[in-house]
């Protein structure tokens, strides 16, 4: 958290505001109205508190010294629960194009699957080289993998 406190990490409506700030449809400005916050104070937040707790994670999977408080521990937590749930929607959204066979809507489903799924990654630390983990699919193996499915 920026010095002197942060007007949104202290906003009642904090995990909310964080779910729409992991969608990446969601504009920081249009945030910001909802919740009768300034745009600006939001870009702070998203820059300053969410990344640099995603800085934070990083370093002290590598640094077992350092030490992330509760506030870290639950911020990080919110942000990983909306990510995945945004990353639902995202596949039962995909299901239902497919069932409906609407091919465009299909495809452009899997295009926002891959960032959803390399966000998740990097919040997990399973992405670049992690032991034991699989790489992820490329949006041309999706794509493949949907002509597949909708050819059967």
């Amino acid at each position: 958290m920026p010095k002197g406190g942060c007007k949104v990490c202290a906003h009642k409506k904090r995990a909310e505001i964080n779910k729409l700030l992991a969608d990446p449809g969601s504009s920081n400005a249009a945030v910001a109205r909802k919740f009768g916050l300034v745009a600006r104070t939001v870009d702070r937040h998203k820059k300053g508190c969410l990344q640099g707790l995603a800085k934070r994670v990083d370093a002290a999977k590598k640094d077992k010294s350092i030490v992330l408080t509760a506030g870290e521990l639950e911020l990080g937590g919110e942000i990983l629960s909306n990510v995945e749930q945004l990353q639902r929607t995202t596949l039962s959204l995909i299901n239902d194009a497919i069932r409906q066979n609407e091919a465009v809507l299909a495809l452009k489903g899997i295009a926002q699957a891959r960032p959803n799924y390399e966000l998740l990654a990097k919040l997990t630390g399973k992405l670049h080289g992690d032991s034991g983990e699989q790489r992820l699919a490329t949006f041309e193996e999706l794509a493949l993998i949907y002509r597949k499915v909708t050819d059967a």
